[in-house]
């Protein structure tokens, strides 16, 4: 009789596939159409830290990290805190573009991405049931 192992990847494993899955897209948007994304007034901030292409090898990097780190349960903290960090640069220069004026909408871009950095840090805080 043949058994496949499959792995039981829970709550937080689930979490970080869906948040691979979206560094994904923010990747390929950012590798895809540069251009878009230099004449965005709200990545006035984000494009001087780094240009589109190293945006988007970095979203590349910490959507694999991510997708990694849901079987493989010792890569998930590093996971997580990649995923915070990026949401948590992007929501403060979304906070700077609207307070600078440059950008008055960009406090829907700010609740975005901070939002999701509050949503990732809540579910990087739950345990695991690990007896099933």
């Amino acid at each position: 009789m043949l058994r496949f192992h499959v792995p039981v990847i829970g709550r937080r494993g689930a979490s970080l596939l869906f948040f691979g899955l979206i560094f994904a897209i923010f990747s390929w948007s950012y590798l895809a159409h540069p251009e878009l994304i230099t004449e965005s007034p709200t990545k006035h901030v984000v494009n001087q830290l780094a240009t589109p292409l190293q945006w988007g090898i970095v979203f590349a990097v910490v959507s694999a990290l991510k997708c990694v780190a849901a079987f493989w349960k010792p890569l998930e903290w590093t996971a997580f805190g990649f995923g915070e960090s990026i949401w948590f640069i992007w929501a403060a220069s979304y906070l700077v573009e609207w307070l600078s004026g440059n950008a008055p909408y960009a406090y829907i871009g700010l609740a975005f991405y901070a939002g999701f950095a509050a949503f990732n840090v809540i579910i990087a805080g739950w345990p695991e049931d690990r007896t099933k």
